[in-house]
């Protein structure tokens, strides 16, 4: 911004009393123009200003805001934000923009290159359209729709090649959990249930509930723990959690079995000493990243392989953030429930059935004493070969 000379060069000389070039500061008579980055943030506690402009506003530092934006009201400035979409929803651009839509106080002004009368260097508008719709045509045959939406509509459109697994989606893959329920009563007598823990104390303690019919490979993500509470994420707090999600899906079909991260080895001693549960580490295969990434991507491309449940909100979340950065590289972050998952895939010995039929329409609910004994029956299941129901509240002291 600096660099270009541009500013420097923006408006009459007669205004401007010194070009610091080593602050990159304007002085003006009676005022100044500065220019610095946002991660400059603690520099700026304190100063006024008339504008403040933030520019490219995805790659901002929220703590500038934060530090800056208060000093504003003093002078009565404003302030104004620019910038292209970020690819993640996960960002200030996009918290910011739902926080004005509905305020007065401020105007949100959406431009595309459509209205940009030298896009491109061309100043006739017919030829920069024709241009415009050749160049929307590549980015779209080379399955880049959600980059063409950012950098020429100015779309909130995340995602996209920048994705690390782009082909999960809401709208494809997530079922009211009341939909799930009627699914998991089609496949009675076939479910394999499992619960994959990824325990941490001082960041997040996720876990994943989930079944999988072995017959027709078809996964169904149930529920899920996402705490980040350090104080919630001991033993004694988290196990009970578990076992009460673990309650409302019944286990009908077989005993759950009970992985964690082998990083977490205490979890499995803990639980063990304390509820008498054996919960098994997940294994060597699980820490292979690209592996289990490369599976997620098989699994979501086959038709009706994949159902999550509405109940995983943070997986979701996760997975719609989860982006390759500038270098290409996978995120160190925000990936403990996609860790799980990945546990899932590989401590489940999972094999893709590529024959899959749809599931039948949803079918009316009776319930009959048969039914009612029936279910009673199997909320008794064996924990993983031992002798121990973790539906059975009276096994816990709690």
């Amino acid at each position: 911004m600096w660099q270009n000379g541009r500013l420097k060069q923006f408006g009459p000389e007669e205004y401007v009393d010194q070009i610091m070039d080593s602050e990159l500061r304007i002085k003006l008579n009676g005022g100044f123009i500065k220019v610095d980055g946002s991660e400059n943030y603690e520099a700026y506690r304190g100063t006024e200003y008339h504008a403040m402009i933030l520019d490219e506003m995805k790659d901002q530092d929220p703590r500038f805001y934060d530090a800056a934006y208060p000093n504003l009201r003093s002078l009565n400035g404003v302030l104004i934000c620019i910038g292209t979409p970020p690819d993640h929803p996960d960002n200030f651009y996009v918290q910011l923009l739902n926080d004005i839509k509905n305020d007065e106080d401020w105007a949100h002004i959406h431009g595309t290159a459509w209205e940009n009368p030298f896009v491109a260097g061309i100043e006739d508008k017919e030829e920069a359209h024709k241009w415009l719709s050749t160049e929307k045509k590549k980015y779209y045959e080379r399955g880049d729709k959600e980059r063409w939406l950012r950098e020429y509509e100015a779309e909130l459109a995340f995602g996209g090649r920048s994705r690390v697994i782009p082909n999960i989606s809401r709208s494809e893959h997530m079922k009211p959990d009341f939909h799930v329920q009627q699914l998991l009563e089609n496949h009675q007598g076939k479910l394999e249930y499992f619960i994959m823990l990824d325990p941490g104390t001082t960041t997040c303690f996720a876990g994943l509930f989930a079944a999988i019919d072995p017959y027709s490979s078809q996964i169904f993500i149930l529920d899920e723990i996402y705490e980040k509470d350090q104080y919630k994420t001991s033993t004694d707090h988290i196990f009970p959690t578990v076992v009460s999600k673990a309650k409302h899906f019944h286990a009908r079909e077989g005993a759950w079995r009970i992985f964690y991260d082998d990083a977490a080895a205490w979890f499995g001693n803990e639980v063990l000493s304390r509820y008498g549960v054996y919960c098994q580490p997940a294994g060597k295969y699980a820490a292979d990243k690209e592996l289990g990434i490369s599976m997620l991507k098989d699994v979501a491309r086959v038709k009706n392989l994949l159902t999550i449940s509405d109940r995983c909100e943070n997986l979701m979340w996760e997975i719609e953030n989860y982006v390759r950065d500038e270098n290409g590289r996978i995120p160190k972050k925000n990936d403990h429930l996609l860790d799980c998952f990945r546990y899932l895939l590989t401590c489940s010995r999972y094999e893709i059935n590529e024959d899959v039929a749809p599931e039948p329409e949803e079918k009316r609910r009776y319930v009959t004493l048969e039914q009612d004994i029936r279910a009673w029956r199997q909320q008794s299941d064996i924990m993983f070969g031992k002798e121990i129901n973790i539906f059975d509240d009276s096994e816990f002291d709690w």
